[in-house]
């Protein structure tokens, strides 16, 4: 059961919201959401906010 909660605290902290993002990144709300909308990043809505996995920023970050 421990080694359930150790993965996931993991997960959780893979996933960053639109301001864990923005600084991640170090950019801009604006930009950010403008990324998504145009497909160049991945982000998931969770009602009216976005969520995104840091392994998609990574990939962003590096050009694929």
């Amino acid at each position: 059961m421990e080694k359930e909660a150790e993965e996931t605290q993991k997960v959780l902290r893979e996933v960053l919201t639109t301001p864990e993002a923005t600084e991640y990144l170090r950019t801009t709300r604006q930009t950010l959401i403008k990324l998504v909308k145009e497909g160049k990043v991945k982000g998931n809505k969770v009602g009216r906010n976005y969520r995104f996995l840091k392994a998609d920023l990574d990939k962003f970050i590096r050009g694929e």
